[in-house]
């Protein structure tokens, strides 16, 4: 087989699951229309009471705090690492390199499950070296508020912006 003919078996490949993903998206997306599942009795219920539920604004505002806290996490330590990266003569900038493009091998659902490891208000190994806080019988940590998840996920969200148009050093 010639590299022109298996080009082809990888654009097929990608069409169905373009194609995959297309049909699973219209499912949902005609799901959402429909009447306690009923595809073909489609209405605008399932919106209006999604829209005018009372709990909408704060998961809203919640879900744009979270949106905004992650971004600056990311900036936070992203602008340091490129400066560093791109405009100093750091001795071990090949070294962070390759751990930040290593970084992006690891899925993300190993990474948030590391997480709930090591900071999980009742098992997680770093509340169980410190020890509940001696005035408030709190943990010392608490990897599911609201605080923390954006900490966590704009952390691992650094490596992309710095590594998006880079070559290797």
């Amino acid at each position: 087989m010639t590299r022109g003919q298996g080009i082809y078996w990888v654009y097929g490949t990608a069409l169905i699951g373009l194609g995959l993903i297309i049909i699973s998206l219209g499912g949902n997306i005609l799901g959402s229309f429909s009447n306690e599942g009923q595809i073909t009795d489609l209405t605008l219920r399932n919106y209006e009471r999604l829209l005018g539920s009372p709990e909408m604004p704060g998961v809203l505002g919640r879900t744009i705090l979270l949106g905004l806290g992650t971004i600056v996490t990311m900036l936070l330590f992203a602008l340091p690492f490129a400066w560093l990266l791109s405009r100093t003569d750091y001795r071990w900038k090949t070294a962070l390199f390759t751990v930040m493009a290593a970084k992006l091998a690891i899925p993300g659902f190993i990474t948030a499950m590391a997480y709930v490891w090591l900071a999980n208000p009742t098992s997680g190994i770093i509340n169980q070296l410190l020890g509940m806080t001696a005035y408030t019988g709190e943990p010392a940590l608490n990897v599911y508020q609201l605080k923390w998840v954006f900490c966590l996920q704009g952390l691992v969200l650094v490596p992309e912006p710095i590594l998006a148009d880079k070559k290797p050093i």
